[in-house]
């Protein structure tokens, strides 16, 4: 796979074009926000290498020193430590690892605790700044390999789901929400009140529309109900949208309590207050922490 593909491939795929780059020049450790950084730029500062575990080519952050001035001219700043400082200390506390190291320095400088994680590139950022999402790389980091893109290129449908009830309206915000579910009243499932800017929320909807992607609900029934109080409160939950969001959604599924999502929409992105709906999705899935900011990527 030629250089310029594995980057467009990469940058299509990313959850976030918005980077914060650390790198050594001159033995002091620089670093640098870059926002919505375009794939000529991103291809000027990386690099093909092997991968060791999958020998299939990857993808690098490798700025040459030429490269390094540009980002230095362009506002990348001292951090105040060598970067022999930065692998002394990544020994000590990232088992040797500079860029693990680099990301907890500046997680913690944002006032925010690191923990390493495993989350995939497509899914979320490393870190999040007043709200804004980026991808923090220390040189000679890998953004990919080839192995990973060939899995993930083509694989997610370009599809946004939204669960309901704990994700855009507070149904457990209503007071006596349980009681009035046990007695099959429809009636807290009309009085939610939306979790979300509805307007930003229905703008955002539209805009995603228009890049291609299709947006759908799928939401359960109340737990043991009958056929008669799902047939309310599916109709309450149609209506609720109507009332709160507007937007043309391509698909509303309203199904029975405890099905699996994903056998119902296959896969795509999801937004759901349930983990165990997340873990289960065939795709990417989020939480309801910052829907309109996660939005905003796509």
């Amino acid at each position: 796979m030629k250089h310029t593909e594995l980057v467009k491939q990469y940058h299509e795929l990313a959850f976030t074009s918005n980077y914060l780059f650390g790198f050594p020049y001159k033995k002091e450790v620089y670093a640098i926000r870059i926002h919505n950084m375009d794939i000529e730029t991103l291809e000027a500062i990386t690099c093909l290498d092997r991968d060791s575990k999958t020998h299939t080519v990857s993808l690098r952050f490798c700025p040459n020193n030429a490269q390094k001035e540009l980002l230095i001219s362009k506002g990348a700043v001292k951090q105040g430590y060598t970067d022999d400082e930065l692998h002394a200390w990544a020994l000590k506390y990232a088992k040797g690892n500079r860029g693990s190291m680099f990301e907890k320095l500046e997680t913690e400088k944002a006032g925010q605790v690191w923990k390493k994680d495993k989350v995939p590139f497509t899914v979320d950022a490393d870190l999040w700044i007043d709200e804004v999402p980026y991808q923090l790389k220390y040189a000679k980091a890998t953004f990919t390999n080839e192995a990973t893109l060939k899995n993930l290129s083509g694989s997610l449908e370009k599809a946004l789901w939204f669960d309901m009830d704990g994700t855009i309206a507070d149904l457990y915000g209503v007071k006596g929400w349980l009681d009035m579910l046990t007695k099959e009243d429809e009636t807290p499932y009309k009085e939610a009140k939306p979790m979300v800017d509805t307007k930003a929320f229905a703008e955002m909807l539209n805009k995603v529309k228009a890049n291609g992607y299709k947006i759908g609900i799928i939401s359960w029934l109340s737990k043991g109900s009958t056929k008669s109080y799902d047939e309310k409160v599916a109709e309450a939950k149609r209506e609720w949208l109507k009332k709160y969001i507007s937007v043309e959604w391509d698909s509303v599924n309203i199904v029975a309590y405890g099905t699996n999502k994903a056998s119902v929409c296959g896969n795509g992105f999801l937004f759901d207050d349930e983990e165990p709906n997340r873990n289960n999705w065939n795709g990417n899935a989020y939480g309801v922490d910052n829907i309109l900011g996660v939005l905003k990527n796509f």
